[in-house]
């Protein structure tokens, strides 16, 4: 699936696609029909809607497709209004203050779409350019390391501040070049963007680094661990409540890490 570039279609209707029609103990059911779709057909079939039938007469679950949509929705204009300026969004607790975010944000997806069509890399030679990825007030630029792209990244950044007032926090930002990208490049392109450089990274608290990393890099789970098992430790906790802890608290930090890392399995059995 991955050589090929399938990926999965998300479904509606039944989990499991097969069962042996057997009852009690002996019954066993499992998924193992599904539709697959390369990346160029999801950018075309972005309304792609997978349908799990019912079983009638055989052991597996019709799957029916819907690639057209029943109706096609024109692309609206994205308007402002001047008296958005008079609410203190940027208070917290204000209500419109995720609207207008999630706005400020489109602005951004925007000009790039506009101005940076070419800005990004290809995680799979047949996949989408990836220009960027967003999560609250962080971002994550993609581009080649070249002056063209570079110039037009801090144009879309400029054209992004002036429209929202925003200000780009130099401190915290920084690139990190490929290892193929010539020191003289790498000089040469770090005074268009006015940034440092940096040889790793963090970025949700996920390491970035153009290496393998090793059971350092994850130091910090441990830690985190030990300091909640230390305030459980000083608190009356049934065992029972402590095994629930564990499974909402802590095990879901090495997942999340798992999910986007390779962990070395010394940490793993550490946790």
């Amino acid at each position: 699936m991955t050589r090929g570039d399938l990926h999965e279609v998300g479904y509606l209707g039944p989990k499991y696609t097969w069962c042996n029609n057997k009852n009690g103990g002996g019954r066993i059911l499992e998924r193992l029909d599904r539709c697959l779709l390369n990346c160029a057909a999801l950018n075309q079939l972005q309304t792609a809607v997978v349908k799990h039938l019912a079983r009638i007469t055989s052991d597996h679950c019709p799957i029916s497709i819907k690639i057209l949509a029943n109706k096609v929705s024109k692309r609206r204009n994205l308007m402002f209004e001047d008296i958005w300026l008079t609410y203190k969004a940027s208070h917290s607790g204000c209500p419109l203050s995720p609207f207008l975010f999630i706005m400020c944000s489109q602005l951004l997806t925007e000009e790039f779409g506009n101005v940076g069509k070419k800005i990004g890399i290809k995680v799979n030679p047949n996949g989408p350019i990836i220009s960027h990825l967003m999560y609250d007030d962080d971002i994550m630029i993609f581009s080649r390391a070249n002056k063209k792209c570079i110039k037009k990244v801090n144009k879309i950044l400029k054209n992004y501040c002036s429209w929202t007032g925003h200000k780009i926090n130099l401190n915290k930002s920084v690139i990190l070049f490929s290892k193929t990208v010539k020191k003289r490049v790498r000089r040469a392109l770090l005074k268009v963007i006015n940034m440092n450089m940096v040889k790793e990274m963090e970025y949700l608290e996920v390491k970035i680094a153009l290496r393998r990393l090793v059971k350092t890099d994850f130091s910090k789970i441990i830690v985190k661990i030990a300091a909640k098992m230390n305030i459980w430790g000083t608190k009356f906790i049934s065992l029972a409540g402590k095994v629930s802890l564990i499974k909402a608290s802590v095990l879901s930090l090495p997942t999340y890490l798992s999910s986007h890392s390779l962990i070395p399995l010394g940490t793993l059995y550490e946790v």
